[in-house]
């Protein structure tokens, strides 16, 4: 069983190879959620129901339960596996994807934050939090991408209780204080970065109005320091960032408005592109990322 429309290239893939006896719970028939094309949010929101879950209980129980891109939005972890657990066979095996927190806690990268995420797995953290929900891992594959890594992650319910330590582990709690260190620093050198190019009279742009934009402009205090927000999508035209006095533009108006420094809050596959075709008007214009995997990044 899939778990939701997050999972479709993997059910077709499987009916593909002539799997038998495959579903994918439907967000409107099964998880009651009326809005077309709903987020993860809204999903686990239904699958945390009791009595959404007890309504489907028709749909008997499988070996294998795929989740990709769900677990880390969910508010209750443990009544999650739970519920989910409802269509599980014994023996049966949940599979997760999710994303590998860990090099962007080690990169100390802030804009790794999101509203949408109440939980940020690295792959000791999920071996931990599986083990205290009665789980072992059988399998764990890492996915290496520009800015976020995938885990990919196959569980079995243990049959033997094991006595469970409930302590946050040292390599834990030095990774988390290793992200706020970074940070800091990263916090420190921008600043005084952008307080030397501003007595210089320089125009300060960011290009992308997204949700990892808004985390690196107010965790790093950028209110004084930056003139413009550019954002190619037309639903977000002249709407005001959030929190702020200042107007999303779109990107032909780095040139109108005489941009000096430009940071990019893009993905990282579509910089060179935007760059390239925004120094065809001005040649001058220096760019920097807030992604630290990307060869522009500050």
């Amino acid at each position: 069983m899939l778990i939701s429309s997050f999972d479709k290239k993997i059910y077709e893939s499987l009916k593909n190879k002539n799997f038998k006896n495959l579903k994918v719970l439907d967000s409107k028939k099964h998880l009651r959620i009326s809005k077309k094309n709903p987020n993860q949010f809204l999903i686990q929101n239904s699958i945390l129901k009791k009595e959404i879950i007890n309504k489907n209980r028709n749909l008997g129980q499988f070996d294998f339960i795929v989740s990709c891109r769900v677990l880390e939005h969910t508010y209750n972890l443990n009544l999650f596996i739970k519920n989910l657990e409802t269509f599980l066979k014994p023996g049966g095996n949940f599979i997760f994807e999710i994303p590998d927190s860990q090099k962007s806690l080690k990169q100390g990268d802030v804009s790794m934050l999101w509203e949408e995420h109440p939980i940020y797995f690295t792959k000791h953290s999920f071996f931990k939090a599986f083990q205290v929900l009665g789980y072992k891992v059988l399998k764990c594959n890492k996915y290496q991408y520009p800015q976020e890594d995938a885990l990919i992650l196959r569980v079995e319910k243990c049959v033997k209780e094991k006595k469970i330590i409930k302590k946050i582990s040292k390599q834990e709690k030095k990774l988390g204080k290793l992200f706020v260190t970074k940070y800091l620093n990263k916090k420190k050198k921008l600043t005084a970065f952008l307080k030397t190019q501003m007595q210089k009279n320089k125009k300060i742009a960011i290009f992308g109005a997204g949700h990892r934009s808004i985390v690196y402009f107010h965790l790093n205090k950028l209110t004084p320091y930056i003139n413009y927000i550019f954002d190619d999508n037309k639903n977000k035209k002249n709407l005001y960032f959030p929190g702020t006095n200042l107007k999303i533009k779109p990107s032909l108006e780095i040139i109108k408005n005489k941009v000096d420094l430009c940071f990019l809050s893009l993905n990282i596959s579509k910089e060179k592109k935007v760059i390239d075709k925004l120094k065809k008007y001005n040649n001058k214009i220096k760019f920097y990322s807030i992604s630290p995997d990307s060869k522009y990044a500050f």
